[in-house]
């Protein structure tokens, strides 16, 4: 059993400096304000390969507002390759669902 003394000794050890919370806490903010970046980003290339569609037809889609919206560095358009798989899977659902109804 520990006495009181040796309790309060073991609290005063583990207590954080200022420096220490504000560090903590700035990470804590950091991790929740910062996105998850995906380690690799699809081209419109990669996006024909994963769906088996020619290249112009992928580019095609795009201009025409069909596929999801890329990140843009400058010029070069990238994709997320979890928005892709989460495109393809809904895609053309909606349009087979009001089919159905009319």
């Amino acid at each position: 059993m520990s006495t009181a003394r040796e309790r309060r000794k073991a609290a005063e050890t583990a207590r954080k400096t200022p420096a220490d919370v504000v560090e903590d806490l700035t990470a804590r903010v950091a991790a929740v304000n910062t996105p998850e970046i995906p380690k690799n980003l699809w081209t419109m290339d990669d996006i024909a390969e994963f769906t088996q569609l020619a290249y112009v037809t992928i580019r095609k889609m795009r201009s025409q507002g069909l596929l999801p919206e890329p990140i843009k560095f400058g010029a070069a358009l990238r994709w997320d390759p979890a928005v892709i798989y989460a495109w393809a899977l809904s895609y053309g659902q909606s349009d087979t669902t009001e089919a159905v109804a009319a």
